[in-house]
C-alpha cells in the first residue's frame, strides 16, 4: 500500500513539473513570429497503469498538437 502511494506521489510530482515545462515551452512558441507546430507524445503509459493495461496497449499513448497560428 505504501509503495503505491509513493509511486503515485512521484508520478504526480513529475506530472506537475511536466505541465510547467510545457507551459513555458508553449509561451516560447507564442513569441515566435512564424507558424510553428509542436507535437507532444510519450512512448509508454505511466507505470501506475501497468495493472490496468495489457503489454500491447501499454505502448499506445495519447498526444497533442499545438500550433501558434
Amino acid at each position: 500500500q505504501l509503495e503505491i502511494l509513493w509511486r503515485l506521489q512521484i508520478f504526480m510530482q513529475a506530472l506537475h513539473k511536466t505541465d510547467k515545462v510545457i507551459a513555458h515551452f508553449i509561451a516560447g512558441i507564442e513569441a515566435i513570429d512564424h507558424p510553428t507546430p509542436f507535437v507532444y507524445f510519450g512512448d509508454h503509459r505511466p507505470i501506475l497503469s501497468s495493472k490496468l493495461f495489457t503489454e500491447d496497449v501499454m505502448h499506445q499513448t495519447d498526444y497533442f498538437i499545438y500550433q501558434n497560428y
